[in-house]
């Protein structure tokens, strides 16, 4: 593309409209429009600074550091405006920035579309269009390379396309197709005017129109192969070699991607009224889906082996027990995860292909067909209170297979182990330390707020203990990790409450605004003990105020009835066949980091952007090299034309390293025209240059070829322009230029 010409900001135009389609496309990401000016305002900005640049004639390093500079800084008003005085960075900005970085790669590893626009995510598609428009802007205009300006785009948009839902692809599709052919229009329309070909450099057409068919030719088969042949290929429809969100993964392990805890966010900002299930139960109990036992510093997640679910729960001896065991039928709606409810501990279930997780009774099926499920479970239900000798058994010891459910991140926030050890100051048993943290966040200083952006990494909990304002994944999660601080076993459990009560049809209809997180809590004699920290209320995800919670009373307090539906509690019948099948390897959520481990990601980012710094220079230096030979090789064995041309181009060159800055649009004699003021200080620099521009304007144009004579004085003619720059001009800045050129 011309640096100069009249057409140039026609052209910025077209490709910053292609950068902002694409920014657009993120809308099949996101759930809510909240993502889309900070976008937008990514994918434009780098090309305002190029077409800045272009204008002031920057050398081609300045846009480049500019533009990496100003995405310093709207990156940092984009997530971290709090920490900036009057809009400059300050000392707690780049921590700010990295905990951003963390969460939004949570998100993006564990995240299913659409998901909420939290800050981290924003700021990972901020800096991926930032980086595309900025490569883009280099490619059409400092690479002359029209169809190369596109690529960064569509690779973007790809990846958009695929973390998006498909049912925007068609409008958004439509949008970028209609961007790119608009920007290559203009690229047509602005080359035709310099007149030059569409794909020609300086050179002469010769074989660069050869290469350009070559090129093409294998585009096409290429092309072909990729839509026809490879998806026969044996292995085609193979697991990925390369598991982005889940590294670990491999062969004949079950891998969950979607984390219910992360999507928890997505269910409660925008509740589907549609049932998720129904189930017929006399009790309101909490329906159960997944336990999560590793907290990373980043998010809790899951790994553990399953077996089949019957050959583990079958034979189970209730009988004896002090709680009731309850029967459920559940009738599952449009799942979208293979995880079956179910209220805790579940001991027998009718779905003879069902797995389970033994050392959390999480149950799911053993492939994807969930929807339409109808299935009995029943469960041992504890005692709604303990008693005193209960209570004191609390404190017995450990045992060892239990020491995991303690372990927290080596970098765990001081602040927060020092709340939960005030907290718990004065409990005497581990029950008590379990209630008054609970009391903790139900005790009337925190609020239920689900404007409060995701996340259960270490420096979200710090905000929420912070600002007290969240809504149950933050409770559940910040519960978890401080009781395991204080030394309570404990996990975070993602299921439902218990929804609403049909009366007349006897069951309970569980929509996505019953989605529900909470806690469990290890207690020496009672096993798994249901802690709730979240808040009651009538919001999406809060605590069902009308729940009788397992031991959560005061064992002081008069006696309460359970809340029933219909007749008592059903004991547990249900015969169940073992079935055969291998342990698999469940694992649920991405593996993250926590963020005050920055630096050393930082130092990789460094690393990751110096590398391609000096690809990009090698890559440039690479062109300038091969340029240079072919010219050299057209003097020695190719035509006269080439030869002259060959001359002329390097003569451009030359000038360019000495400051004087060409258009590439000009015609020789325009160029001799632009220099004709500068002095030099040989006399015969000025003739021997105009005499070269003459040759090559006949050389370009005529339709005879110049005679050898020409191709011979053309190079003695450079030569002699050689020998004047490099009187005129230093040696340190015509190396300084040099580089220039190449970066």
């Amino acid at each position: 593309m011309t640096r100069s010409g009249t057409r140039e900001p026609a052209t910025t135009l077209a490709l910053a409209v292609l950068s902002a389609s694409t920014a657009v496309a993120f809308d099949r990401v996101f759930r809510d429009g909240s993502y889309l000016l900070p976008s937008v305002g990514a994918a434009v900005i780098p090309h305002a600074i190029g077409w800045l640049g272009r204008r002031r004639r920057w050398r081609a390093l300045t846009p480049i550091v500019v533009s990496l500079l100003a995405l310093a800084l709207y990156a940092t008003w984009t997530a971290a405006v709090s920490t900036t005085f009057f809009g400059v960075p300050g000392p707690d900005t780049p921590r700010a920035i990295a905990a951003a970085f963390t969460d939004g790669w949570a998100v993006l590893a564990t995240g299913v579309a659409p998901v909420g626009a939290t800050t981290g995510a924003v700021l990972l598609t901020v800096v991926a269009l930032w980086l595309m428009a900025t490569s883009a802007d280099a490619l059409a205009f400092g690479g002359e390379a029209p169809l190369g300006a596109i690529v960064p785009s569509l690779l973007v948009f790809v990846v958009a396309s695929s973390l998006g839902r498909q049912e925007l692809g068609r409008w958004t599709t439509a949008l970028y197709l209609a961007a790119a052919f608009g920007f290559l229009a203009v690229c047509h329309r602005d080359l035709l005017v310099q007149r030059r070909s569409w794909f020609t450099g300086r050179t002469a057409a010769g074989h660069g129109q050869a290469t350009l068919r070559v090129g093409a030719a294998l585009a096409a088969v290429a092309i072909l192969a990729g839509v026809f042949i490879a998806p026969a290929l044996p292995g085609a429809d193979s697991d990925a070699w390369l598991h982005y969100k889940h590294p670990a993964a491999g062969p004949g392990q079950y891998e969950n991607s979607d984390n219910p805890l992360v999507d928890l966010a997505s269910r409660l900002g925008a509740p589907s009224t549609e049932p998720r299930f129904t189930v017929e139960s006399p009790q309101r109990l909490y329906w159960r889906q997944v336990a999560l036992d590793r907290f990373d510093g980043t998010q809790w997640t899951l790994e553990s082996s399953s077996r089949a679910a019957p050959r583990v729960l079958d034979g189970i001896d209730v009988a004896g027990r002090e709680s009731a065991s309850v029967l459920q039928r559940f009738h599952l709606g449009a799942m979208t995860q293979r995880w079956l409810p179910a209220a805790y501990e579940p001991i027998g279930i009718s779905l003879p292909d069902a797995r389970i997780l033994p050392e959390s009774r999480t149950l799911f099926n053993a492939d994807n067909a969930v929807v339409g499920r109808r299935y009995d479970v029943v469960s041992r239900v504890p005692p709604e209170k303990l008693t005193a000798a209960q209570i004191e058994a609390t404190a017995g010891p450990l045992p060892a297979a239990l020491e995991q459910y303690l372990e927290l991140p080596n970098r765990f926030p001081t602040t927060v182990r020092r709340t939960a050890r005030a907290v718990t100051a004065t409990a005497p048993t581990p029950y008590d330390r379990a209630v008054a943290l609970r009391n903790f966040f139900t005790g009337g200083s925190f609020a239920y707020d689900l404007a409060v952006p995701p996340g259960t990494s270490n420096r979200a909990m710090e905000e929420f203990l912070t600002v007290k304002r969240g809504f149950c994944q933050q409770f559940a999660g910040t519960f978890a990790a401080m009781a395991r601080s204080v030394g309570l076993p404990s996990r975070v459990v993602v299921g439902f409450n218990p929804g609403t009560y049909d009366t007349a049809a006897r069951l309970f209809r569980v929509t996505d605004a019953n989605s529900h997180a909470w806690a469990e809590v290890w207690l020496a004699g009672v096993g798994w003990t249901l802690f709730e920290p979240t808040p009651a209320g009538v919001q999406p995800g809060a605590t069902d105020p009308g729940i009788g919670l397992p031991a959560q009373a005061n064992p002081n307090a008069p006696p309460t009835t359970p809340t029933t539906i219909g007749s008592g509690a059903t004991t547990a019948t249900t015969a169940v066949s073992a079935v055969g099948g291998n342990g698999g390897q469940v694992s649920v959520g991405g593996k993250g980091s926590d963020p005050s481990e920055a630096p050393s990601r930082a130092r990789w980012i460094a690393l990751g952007v110096v590398a391609i710094a000096l690809g990009m220079v090698a890559i440039r230096s690479g062109r300038i090299w091969i340029r240079r030979a072919r010219r050299r090789a057209a003097r020695r064995a190719g035509t006269p034309r080439a030869a002259v041309v060959g001359a002329w181009a390097e003569a451009l060159d030359r000038l360019d390293e000495n400051g004087v800055r060409i258009s590439r649009s000009d015609t020789p004699r325009e160029v001799v025209e632009e220099t004709a003021s500068r002095p030099h200080r040989a006399p015969d620099a000025e003739i021997a240059l105009r005499r070269l521009a003459d040759a090559t304007a006949l050389a370009m144009w005529s339709p005879a070829d110049p005679p050898p004579g020409d191709a011979a004085r053309a190079w003695t003619d450079l030569a002699t322009l050689e020998r004047a720059l490099r009187d005129e001009t230093p040696r340190s800045t015509r190396i300084r230029r040099s580089l220039a050129r190449v970066l």
